[in-house]
């Protein structure tokens, strides 16, 4: 599931997040120890980077803490300076 999340993150990243969303993520730090610090991880990333929605990334899904992990990890390799 980090794997996913991973590409999935770099995917929003790249196409769908704003410059503001980009800085919040990187001001996360790591993937695995922010999601070891969240009882749930997929709603905490949620009001963090896109407080307007009420589901992780406008899904009905919640993906589990692995998932979110990768997904912060791999949002932040995308230059959030451009």
């Amino acid at each position: 599931m980090y794997q996913m999340g991973y590409g999935l993150g770099r995917h929003w990243a790249t196409r769908d997040a704003t410059q503001e969303q980009l800085l919040c993520a990187k001001e996360l730090g790591d993937g695995k120890a922010w999601v070891a610090f969240h009882p749930d991880p997929a709603i905490e990333f949620t009001l963090t980077i896109d407080p307007e929605k009420s589901d992780f990334m406008g899904t009905v899904e919640i993906p589990s803490a692995s998932f979110v992990a990768g997904f912060i990890d791999g949002a932040q390799t995308i230059d959030a300076s451009q």
